[in-house]
């Protein structure tokens, strides 16, 4: 088993980090990459268990993963740019980050913690303990099309990728490891992570989130230390493919040194 990760780069430049959402892989950021690559050097890892990434599908492994990345190429001044899964991934590795290599984050329709408690409302929407790693035994196909149609405010797909694409990418991947890494997503908490962050945290929402509701973005907002919220009003779960062109500029504003 390979550590290294499947990495997909473009560019010079100041270093954008695309993190992937979970049951993608780096080439769902293709789009940003031709808008952003003139500009900045653009690394899209596959996390471990997705497209050609190895395991152990898990944040853990993901981190020390992405250390090994931004060490062996020597990454400096890095934005980590995380949607959805990579948000999380991005929180717990900047807490890992001991040579602050990365010194701003953007985070992508993303709560810190993805399961609703009784005090905790920020969860993903209509969560019900269990029935997503049952539906993933069950039935993967089925699961794959509900995933991709949740991914969108128009359920047919966006203009980086349309909801068909967006099926087949997911059903690319080994149900059994998605079902592993969502357990391991749904025991994360970040909150103590994000508020104690020391980085700029850029927090991109989409209006129409199926997957998350717009209070996460405002609790993001009012307790990391230096965090400024960003709603993009065409979009579901997914701004950098549903409104790519002003996801690109948000990125190229916030990240320029």
């Amino acid at each position: 088993m390979s550590k290294a990760l499947h990495l997909r780069q473009a560019g010079s430049g100041p270093p954008l980090l695309f993190l992937h959402g979970w049951t993608m892989t780096g080439a769902a950021f293709e789009g940003q990459f031709q808008r952003l690559s003139g500009q900045f050097h653009c690394l899209a890892p596959d996390l471990p268990g997705h497209g050609g990434s190895d395991g152990p599908a898990n944040i853990a492994t993901a981190v020390e993963r992405l250390l090994d990345l931004l060490h062996d190429q020597d990454l400096q001044e890095v934005t980590v740019i995380g949607w959805s899964l990579g948000a999380m991934i991005a929180w717990h590795l900047i807490d890992a980050d001991k040579d602050r290599r990365i010194v701003r984050m953007v985070s992508e329709d993303m709560s810190p913690r993805p399961r609703q408690t009784p005090d905790w409302p920020h969860g993903i929407r209509n969560d019900r303990p269990g029935r997503m790693s049952r539906r993933i035994c069950d039935d993967w196909p089925g699961t794959a099309r509900a995933i991709s149609h949740g991914m969108f405010a128009d359920r047919g797909g966006s203009p980086d990728m349309s909801a068909a694409e967006a099926e087949a990418m997911i059903l690319a991947q080994n149900p059994d490891a998605m079902a592993h890494f969502w357990s391991d997503l749904m025991a994360a908490d970040a909150r103590g992570i994000v508020a104690s962050m020391k980085v700029p945290l850029l927090a991109i929402f989409g209006t129409h989130s199926r997957v998350y509701l717009p209070d996460v973005a405002a609790w993001l907002g009012e307790n990391a230390p230096r965090c400024r919220t960003m709603a993009f009003p065409a979009s579901g779960h997914s701004p950098h493919l549903e409104e790519p062109d002003r996801f690109a500029e948000a990125i190229r504003s916030f990240a320029k040194p």
